[in-house]
């Protein structure tokens, strides 16, 4: 890295205060591949540049989706490799993640169902306990 590259670099907490995602999750993110330092301060410590902002916000995005890191990285992977559109490959996670969310939200309202309406028997067992 050159001086002015050095200059314009941003430190992991200069990044962390940027994106708002804590320092330890950020290095988390470095150590599984999902972003890369640019290089190193004079000190030793790692340099991003303004891209890293960025995947840093699409990490959080896609994570909020549901995604997990490694689902994350083999979309990284996928794109690095030859330009592959990740397009396809991110629609069917993310259908994925969606049916999962919909069945989880079926089996909590049958839960919550269950405990605003007991019937027969729980309803008597349910008396019992209370």
């Amino acid at each position: 890295m050159t001086a002015a590259d050095i200059r314009a670099a941003l430190s992991i907490d200069q990044l962390a205060l940027r994106t708002g995602v804590p320092v330890e999750a950020l290095r988390r993110h470095e150590d599984r591949g999902l972003i890369h330092a640019r290089g190193r301060s004079p000190a030793g410590r790692r340099l991003f540049d303004e891209d890293t902002v960025w995947r840093v916000e699409i990490i959080r995005s896609l994570l909020a989706m549901g995604l997990s890191e490694a689902e994350i990285r083999r979309l990284g992977l996928a794109n690095a490799s030859c330009g592959k559109m990740i397009g396809p490959e991110l629609a069917t996670l993310l259908r994925c993640v969606q049916d999962h969310t919909r069945t989880r939200m079926r089996r909590l309202a049958h839960s919550s169902q269950e405990i605003s309406y007991p019937h027969g028997r729980r309803r008597v067992r349910l008396a019992a306990v209370s």
